[in-house]
């Protein structure tokens, strides 16, 4: 049986630092049968020369020019455009592929039919520190990408057929967070595996950490957690009050946490604990919107104890882990 056509989908914008070890990761991979597809975003350093080598040196690379910057997100739906492969896997050009990533993840995806896709855990690093970002998860579904994106974007492979009958792309409505949107898109058509070996190195750098990157990345999170609470027929679902119920990014931009705020997170959680058994979603979705609740308790102080436990019941308050009396007491402290 021939072995199915890996299109790896790599957007290229300055990438002279870095992506010729990102490049070569790829190259060298334990699985062959891969057709590359370098997108040059109208770089400004020897991005050109750089990919163009790798163009003349192996016929698996195939380089798309933009004549002007246009941007990541009009890059990656490009690629997708241009993309002949079975399977499509993203990469950075600044990031290191294990070099059996393809082959693992193209194993993964021919062996379960019913997925849609698969991610992998993977080490983040940058020129200070290093550290392993396990999952615990066997699969994201759409439990868990309610209100935040665990798919290393970078580090997935999804089916090509996926992308083509549901016409998923990226929304260039959505600077920061299109990521976002689209696996929970690819979620809805079914399971995105994981996994669980550090099959990629994903390289952070400071001006991700930036408050301009982190506010963008905070409004398009917003934006589409209640897109999605719209969908589930949450009425009050406004995006700018959203910021609070996201412990992520909006304690790296030191948003300020009220007992106004507080409420709205208590309304959306109990609106959300009536209704998502009856919309096929798992005990994991219920537990993820009183994760964030309880987090948001820590940090509005011991005075939002009492609407806590009205609005998840005083059996969830005193079981399991984080909470009871050590909920009470990490919010004396306000600290999680």
């Amino acid at each position: 049986m021939n072995a199915p056509l890996v299109s790896v989908l790599i957007p290229c914008y300055n990438i002279e630092p870095y992506g010729e070890i990102a490049i070569n990761s790829i190259l060298s991979q334990t699985y062959k049968h891969i057709e590359v597809l370098l997108l040059n975003d109208g770089s400004a350093d020897k991005t050109a020369s750089i990919i163009a080598a790798f163009e003349q040196s192996d016929s698996r690379v195939r380089v798309i020019e933009h004549d002007k910057n246009k941007g990541i997100i009009r890059a990656r739906n490009r690629l997708l455009d241009e993309a002949s492969g079975k399977y499509l896997a993203w990469m950075d050009a600044d990031d290191i592929a294990r070099e059996d990533r393809l082959e693992k993840q193209v194993a993964f995806l021919e062996a379960k039919q019913n997925y849609a896709a698969v991610s992998c855990e993977y080490e983040e690093f940058s020129d200070s520190s290093r550290f392993y970002c396990p999952r615990k998860e066997k699969e994201l579904s759409r439990d868990y990408l309610l209100f935040y994106n665990y798919v290393l974007n970078p580090g997935a492979m999804v089916r090509q057929t996926v992308i083509t009958r549901q016409g998923i792309t990226f929304d260039n409505t959505l600077s920061g967070a299109s990521d976002f949107q689209f696996w929970v898109d690819v979620a809805k058509a079914g399971q995105i595996g994981v996994i669980h070996e550090p099959l990629m190195q994903y390289r952070r750098h400071s001006e991700q950490e930036s408050t301009a990157q982190m506010t963008r990345q905070l409004r398009g999170c917003q934006e589409i957690v209640a897109r999605q609470l719209n969908a589930l027929g949450y009425a009050n679902a406004d995006p700018d009050r959203m910021a609070c119920f996201l412990i992520y990014p909006a304690d790296l931009l030191n948003k300020k946490y009220s007992m106004a705020s507080f409420r709205y997170s208590a309304e959306i959680t109990q609106y959300l604990l009536q209704i998502l058994p009856n919309h096929q979603f798992t005990e994991e979705a219920v537990e993820q919107a009183i994760h964030l609740l309880r987090r948001h308790v820590v940090r509005v102080g011991i005075l939002a104890i009492p609407l806590y436990i009205k609005t998840v019941g005083l059996r969830r308050f005193l079981a399991g882990k984080h909470f009871g009396w050590s909920l009470v007491r990490a919010s004396m402290k306000k600290k999680y």
